[in-house]
């Protein structure tokens, strides 16, 4: 977990400072079993479905490597899935996007 010192930008917290804190928010929230990582996650999946750039969320996060980000912190949602699963269809039944030069000849 990478924090910024509200006292020293150069320096970070720890991890054991952040997850006292946390646990004490949590706690006093009522919020039972979601973790910092659990933060994390829904932050960098909400991030992308709002249109922020992968490059962007992975330098918030910290992530030297934008795949990181992309495969361990990103998740598609439902409302994406149905989105891009109806425009396949929509397409199927006008006869939109038609071309099929990319299909395999099974002959």
């Amino acid at each position: 977990m990478v924090l910024p010192s509200p006292i020293d930008n150069s320096k970070h917290w720890l991890n054991e400072t952040i997850q006292c804190a946390w646990d004490k928010i949590r706690k006093k929230a009522r919020i039972p079993n979601v973790t910092i990582h659990d933060l994390r996650r829904t932050f960098a999946t909400w991030s992308i479905n709002n249109g922020e750039e992968l490059r962007t969320i992975a330098e918030m996060l910290g992530h030297s490597r934008i795949s990181t980000t992309a495969e361990i912190y990103t998740k598609i949602s439902v409302e994406k899935v149905k989105a891009a699963t109806n425009k396949v269809v929509n397409n199927i039944l006008t006869g939109d996007n038609a071309n099929t030069d990319y299909l395999r000849n099974k002959a």
